[in-house]
């Protein structure tokens, strides 16, 4: 089984390939970004805010933005968490969110362990990869103590925000107006819009410690607009 998307009215074939082509690829992002839309509202509804994740993933309509979503509401539940340390109004709040991932993380284990079609069962454990690493990120700062969502520990992760963002090249004069959301990455002092161009349900590696190293020096280089080689010799 793949993946298949539909677009919206449809696309005459016709003129210029360069033309059509381009058209194409803005297609793909406006339903991508709307699709993204859905399925966040659709995490509180049918995931039930992350007690039943299999049950979002299952009708999820495209993995790739179930693996988005994931990176969103950790960043935000994380974010939450934090400000309330910060201003002392629950001292267990990210011990308790932690919690909750591992309960998560255990229901998600259990799905693969089940009977799956072989493209949830990959978007499953993509999930699961990003989770686990998430759920480090959690202990550790825990572990450490951090209190504010200024802390380097946590600006130094690659966070996922749905957001109305004025400026730095939106694709559309909505988005660059900030009339509309678009999903915005930060880390450090550096941020990107999310290009929305679909990259299909391949399985993801195991993200280590170096890999956040790695996020850190390919983004900088990337916001001080300086060479990056992420692979062959120099990567």
């Amino acid at each position: 089984k793949v993946e298949m998307s539909t677009i919206t009215p449809k696309l005459k074939l016709d003129g210029k390939v360069e033309n059509y082509l381009n058209l194409l690829i803005a297609k793909m992002r406006n339903e991508f970004r709307a699709k993204l839309e859905w399925v966040l509202k659709d995490y509180d509804i049918t995931g039930k805010g992350g007690k039943d994740r299999p049950a979002w993933l299952a009708n999820a309509p495209c993995a790739q933005l179930s693996l988005v979503t994931t990176q969103y509401r950790w960043t935000m539940e994380s974010e939450i968490a934090l400000n309330k340390l910060e201003k002392g109004n629950d001292p267990k709040a990210l011990e308790e969110y932690y919690a909750f991932q591992i309960e998560m993380l255990s229901g998600m284990i259990k799905m693969v362990q089940g009977d799956l079609p072989k493209l949830l069962r990959r978007s499953a454990m993509n999930v699961i990869t990003l989770e686990a690493h998430s759920r480090d990120i959690s202990y550790k700062l825990v572990n450490e103590g951090v209190q504010s969502v200024d802390h380097f520990l946590w600006l130094g992760q690659l966070k996922t925000r749905w957001e109305k963002l004025k400026g730095h090249g939106g694709q559309t004069p909505a988005l660059d107006g900030a009339e509309e959301h678009d999903c915005v990455l930060y880390i450090c002092d550096a941020l990107f819009r999310y290009s929305f161009e679909y990259l299909g349900c391949a399985g993801r590696l195991v993200i280590t410690p170096l890999t956040d190293r790695i996020y850190i020096t390919a983004t900088q280089a990337s916001h001080l607009v300086l060479g990056c080689a992420p692979a062959g010799p120099a990567g």
